[in-house]
């Protein structure tokens, strides 16, 4: 039920049904609460504690989009405390943090938007990965810009470039290789075809 109701969350808010998609995920919230007082078992009840802060990352996107940063920074936050934990969705808690430095940003805190970015920086290393890299990089530009600080805007702007050409290059070899695993599969779909038509033929 929790699962179902988060996703009716996040369909409501890419279609931007921001206060739909808020209702979904508080009622997914709501759910989790009740059902975690009634779990006994430890690796049930840290499952849901683990949904707990997906939900509440979910939810401050849909609190950015509504321009309700103050809300957000709290979710963020709080998902962050709960997901950040070893043995815990680390990864969600990756993206929690690069969005509450995105958010910092745009709000000018920026020390705080350093202190998030250089957190980034030490977890990214032992767990890459190319989109959140990426935003990464382009948010050390835009913060180096920000504080004046012009070499270290050219560095995070080079790596930037070199890093999205990687990453559209990696895109487009994949491609090209479901395109040629596509083509593979229609001829041995053909030749199958084939054999069957010419058994019948010969009988």
């Amino acid at each position: 039920v929790e699962e179902l109701l988060s996703n009716f969350g996040l369909a409501y808010s890419k279609i931007n049904e921001n206060d739909s998609a808020a209702s979904y995920f508080h009622k997914a919230l709501i759910y989790n609460d009740t059902a975690s007082r009634r779990i006994a078992q430890d690796y049930l009840s840290h499952f849901s504690e683990m949904a707990r802060g997906v939900i509440l990352g979910n939810l401050a996107k849909v609190y950015i989009a509504s321009n309700q940063p103050d809300t957000a920074e709290l979710l963020l936050q709080e998902s962050i405390a709960i997901n950040g934990r070893h043995n815990f969705d680390t990864t969600d808690a990756l993206y929690s943090t690069m969005q509450l430095a995105e958010l910092y940003f745009n709000r000018k805190k920026m020390p705080q938007t350093l202190t998030a970015l250089q957190h980034l920086e030490q977890t990214l290393d032992s767990k890459p990965t190319g989109e959140l890299k990426l935003r990464w990089l382009h948010l050390e530009y835009m913060y180096s810009k920000a504080v004046h600080d012009g070499a270290g805007a050219m560095l995070y702007l080079e790596r930037y470039v070199a890093s999205k050409d990687s990453l559209e290059q990696k895109s487009k070899s994949l491609k090209q290789t479901d395109y040629v695993q596509l083509l593979k599969q229609q001829e041995a779909e053909y030749q199958i075809k084939y054999l069957n038509s010419k058994r019948e033929l010969d009988k």
